[in-house]
């Protein structure tokens, strides 16, 4: 009930503006040669409504980065393949470069093992929005609870098929930092 005040104000809040749309916070690039189109592209839709309910627009794009503006690119590659004793227990990765941007890579095959297929676009959502978050404050920690947990347990993933994992309020306190400094260079920008 509480995401749905909150998307319920923040489209108020951009009606009464009238402003015209802006640009999104984070364009990111989903590279996915060897998974279903449709599962992750319901992935992404449950990833933009958790984003969305902190205050983050994406747009969601695929193949290779190739945009310029303000918003953050990030480039998502869901890897088919994965040796198992590389970064063992991982669901995902991120690598934030200088010149290269922001990276997130994706063990697919580990989210596939186990998961019935219809829990699988939640889980990868939840995975997506995690390493996003990693980038937006810019530190690799993890909280003690909810999506910025280290390692989610059985319960965690069984919340994912009906609900979103919250934030922890030191999470929301660095992501709506994030977005302050982003939007205010933003608006510097247009001057």
């Amino acid at each position: 009930m509480k995401r749905v005040w909150m998307a319920v104000f923040l489209m108020a809040a951009a009606g009464a503006s009238g402003a015209a749309k802006r640009e999104a916070d984070l364009v990111i690039y989903m590279s996915a040669p060897a998974e279903d189109p449709a599962m992750v592209g319901l992935a992404e839709g449950e990833a933009r409504k958790i984003l969305a309910g902190v205050g983050i627009t994406v747009d969601w794009r695929m193949g290779k980065p190739d945009y310029e503006g303000p918003a953050k690119v990030i480039l998502v590659v869901v890897r088919g393949s994965d040796d198992p004793n590389f970064k063992p227990g991982a669901l995902a990765f991120t690598t934030v470069g200088t010149g290269a941007g922001a990276l997130i890579q994706v063990f697919g095959g580990r989210i596939h093992c186990g998961m019935a297929r219809a829990q699988e676009p939640p889980i990868l959502a939840h995975v997506l929005v995690h390493e996003i978050t990693h980038i937006l404050e810019g530190v690799d920690r993890h909280s003690a609870h909810g999506i910025m947990k280290a390692h989610w347990n059985v319960e965690d993933f069984r919340r994912m098929a009906y609900s979103y994992l919250d934030f922890a309020p030191e999470d929301l306190r660095m992501i709506h930092t994030w977005t302050e400094r982003h939007r205010a260079t933003l608006v510097a920008a247009a001057r």
